[in-house]
This record gives structure tokens, C-alpha cells and sequence, in this order.
């Protein structure tokens, strides 16, 4: 009599979980977000009324909230990343009027061992104050009011698309139902003699450029057409790649360029530090 009772109790909620379904198609949820809501669905005929009660509200949770965008800035090197992460971390960008959300005291660099030590042992690495670990920055996500969020590191360039994106997926996506990856590019000449005055200027190379450059081509480190097919391949049209180069830039200054990639149709300011 009990698993009669519940069997007509779901039929009742058939039709309004078909309209909330609809509903939630009109929003156009991402791949990860709709693959959460499936699951949700069976549960509610596999638990039955109860479940499905809950469920219900939490789908309707979902429809009402506003929309979330994610952004997650990966580099490269020596393409004014530390210029945009800076007005992030300090609130120099409005965004319609409101502060992107920015987890981090300056950039997301470290965050990197955090994806590798996840993806290669499920492992959750230390939490620590300004700079949070994946399961703090994932309960951020949850529960802050933001209408878009930034994730920024020139480090990532040394990332496997596929871990970032499996990563992504379990701690960062499900709170987002919107999301991009944007990548800076500098011309191959350019970005070896950065890189070489850079590292000759801290001690970590000594020789001449000829040699730095010989190295960097042995290492494959400025060979950008594979590592961009990679990203593409993971992240299809949500993955963004510029040329580093001023006369492209927009107003020819990288945070103006980030912002309309990151912000496209929103209204975007930069307060004068």
C-alpha cells in the first residue's frame, strides 16, 4: 500500500517536474550543471515523495538563482597578468557596478600543486588565509552573491587541459552556470627575451640568449599551437586565446582587452589606484 501511495504521489509530480524541467532549459545550464539536475530527476522517482518534495525546492533554488559567470585567467608568462590580478585582488574593476568575486590575495599561482595533488591522489592540500584551498574556494563559490568570479594564475600554462578541466568540474562549475578560460599569447621573439632578462635578473639562468633560447626549444616551452589545441580540445568554444600584442589589445592596455573577454556585455570600470 505504501509503494502504491508513492507511486501515485510521483505521477501527481510528473507534470510539474516536466514544467520546472522545461524551465530550466530556457536558462541553458552548462553540460556539468544539467548532468547534476539528470541525477537529481531519477532520484526523485528512485526515493520516492519525500525526495522528490526535496529535490523539487532545490531545482527551484536553482532556477532562481541569478546568473554566474566564472572566469579563469591562465597566463601565459609575461602577458600583464600581474597588472590584472592586481586591480582583481585590490577592487579596481567594476563590473555593472559590483567588484568581481576574486578568492585570493593577489594570484591563483599556488593553486596549481592544489589541481595536480587532487587529480593524481584525490588529495585536498592545506587550506591557508589568502590563499585558499580548492574545497575552501569551492564553498566561496557556493555562498557568495557574485554575478561573475575570477580565477587568475600565469602558472596554469605548465597545466594539463584535461586536469584543469576534471578539477574545474568537481570544485569550481557546479556553482557557475557560465564559464570561460582566457589565455594571453606573446609573439615568440618577445616573450624568450622577457623571460631571459627576467630570469637572468634573478639568478636562475647565466648564460647568453642564444643559449636560453636553445633550451626553451629543447623544453618545447614556446611552442603554442599544441598547447592551445589542447585547451580548445578540453574546453571548445569557452576557451579564449589573444595575441599579446598592444596594437590588438583593446586600447592597447591588457586589463581593458580581459575585460571585454572576461565581461562582454556588462558595463565594466576601473577605479584609478
Amino acid at each position: 500500500a505504501k509503494t502504491d501511495e508513492l507511486k501515485a504521489s510521483l505521477v501527481s509530480n510528473r507534470h510539474k517536474m516536466k514544467q520546472i524541467r522545461q524551465e530550466i532549459q530556457k536558462s541553458k545550464p552548462t553540460k556539468e550543471v544539467w548532468a547534476s539536475l539528470e541525477f537529481t530527476f531519477l532520484d526523485a522517482f528512485a526515493y520516492g515523495l519525500a525526495a522528490s518534495s526535496k529535490i523539487l525546492f532545490t531545482l527551484i533554488q536553482v532556477m532562481s538563482r541569478p546568473p554566474r559567470k566564472l572566469i579563469f585567467h591562465i597566463g601565459d608568462r609575461k602577458t600583464g597578468s600581474t597588472t590584472i590580478q592586481n586591480a582583481l585582488a585590490t577592487g579596481r574593476i567594476l563590473v555593472d557596478g559590483r567588484k568581481p568575486f576574486y578568492p585570493a590575495s593577489m594570484a591563483h599561482n599556488y593553486i596549481l600543486k592544489h589541481f595536480i595533488a587532487y587529480a593524481e591522489g584525490a588529495k585536498i592540500l592545506k587550506n591557508n588565509p589568502g590563499r585558499p584551498n580548492l574545497e575552501k574556494i569551492s564553498q566561496l563559490l557556493e555562498h557568495e552573491e557574485y554575478a561573475y568570479a575570477v580565477i587568475s594564475g600565469e602558472k596554469f600554462e605548465e597545466a594539463k587541459p584535461n586536469v584543469a578541466k576534471s578539477v574545474m568540474e568537481k570544485f569550481l562549475l557546479p556553482h557557475a552556470n557560465q564559464h570561460s578560460v582566457i589565455c594571453y599569447i606573446r609573439p615568440h621573439a618577445a616573450r624568450t627575451l622577457s623571460s631571459f632578462a627576467e630570469q637572468t635578473k634573478i639568478g636562475s639562468y647565466s648564460g647568453d640568449v642564444l643559449g636560453f633560447h636553445r633550451r626553451a626549444i629543447k623544453k618545447n616551452r614556446f611552442k603554442y599551437e599544441q598547447r592551445l589545441r589542447l585547451w580548445t580540445d578540453e574546453f571548445e568554444d569557452k576557451f579564449i586565446a589573444r595575441p599579446f600584442v598592444r596594437d590588438v589589445l583593446t586600447n592597447g592596455s591588457p586589463i581593458d582587452d580581459f575585460n571585454g573577454c572576461a565581461f562582454p556585455d556588462a558595463k565594466v570600470e576601473i577605479e584609478q589606484s
